[in-house]
């Protein structure tokens, strides 16, 4: 019998491309773009040079147009933020932006902050956010949103806070499929809708002061509703289908309108 001699071939080493956001300035917009990887990048306004720098987070070893950091000048409109597929991070450490903000995550399990680390902050226009398809965590704190202010959630067990800001008119909160935590604080805004969609959502109000109209849609699924120390003219929350739980704590609403809620205290 002959003997059968292994022989093994070595493979060529496959290398593991870091991310890459393509930056530019086009008609005054500052375009911040993500590729199919998981990028990490802090954005920041400087308002002494009025130049905004993106930069890859240290240790992430995302590029931004193939070096560690890119600064731009010359915007003078909007910024947009699209950061693709992958498990994203975005952090806004600084920003003054002249006219609206648009953030879209794209999907995977992203993380977007927005002024949490202090500061005063500013959108002059209204400000899109928009998480797609994924487990999100959102955070904005001490901004003022001159415009409204759309959150689109999107499919997947979602997180969305804000704290210490105002927006001057409308506040739309979009959920959907998932088990979604929507925390607001110290918040003032003109009017506010949420509306949550299937999944055992939670939702909590604490100092949200709503020039006119608060409105909760719970929708589908075992939900709960905390709301302390709120100010509405007209308050309508509604449990929707499932076993909801409702807690209202020194709340001062000139119209108050209740359904669906198997539990209220």
């Amino acid at each position: 019998m002959k003997k059968r001699h292994l022989s093994f071939e070595s493979l060529e080493p496959r290398l593991v491309m870091d991310g890459n956001v393509m930056v530019s300035v086009v008609a005054g917009d500052l375009k911040v773009v993500g590729d199919s990887a998981a990028n990490q990048i802090t954005v920041s306004f400087d308002q002494a040079t009025t130049s905004w720098t993106v930069a890859g987070i240290p240790g992430s070893n995302t590029r931004v147009n193939g070096q560690a950091f890119v600064t731009v000048r010359g915007v003078t409109n909007s910024v947009w933020i699209q950061m693709g597929l992958g498990n994203d991070v975005v952090k806004l450490l600084s920003f003054q932006v002249p006219n609206e903000l648009h953030v879209e995550l794209g999907p995977g399990n992203d993380v977007f902050e927005a002024g949490i680390n202090g500061g005063n902050h500013v959108v002059n226009g209204t400000t899109w956010l928009e998480g797609q398809d994924g487990a999100d965590v959102l955070s904005v704190a001490n901004t003022r949103i001159r415009g409204n202010l759309w959150v689109k959630l999107g499919a997947g067990n979602d997180s969305f806070q804000m704290n210490a800001s105002q927006v001057d008119a409308y506040f739309r909160l979009d959920g959907d499929d998932g088990d979604d935590n929507v925390l607001l604080t110290n918040l003032a805004v003109a009017n506010l809708l949420l509306r949550f969609q299937s999944g055992n959502d939670s939702l909590e109000a604490q100092n949200v002061i709503v020039g006119g109209s608060l409105d909760v849609y719970m929708m589908s699924g075992d939900d709960r509703a905390v709301l302390v120390n709120c100010r509405a003219a007209e308050a309508y929350l509604n449990g929707g289908i499932g076993t909801d739980s409702l807690a209202l704590s020194g709340n001062v609403f000139g119209r108050l309108r209740i359904f669906d809620w198997e539990r209220v205290r």
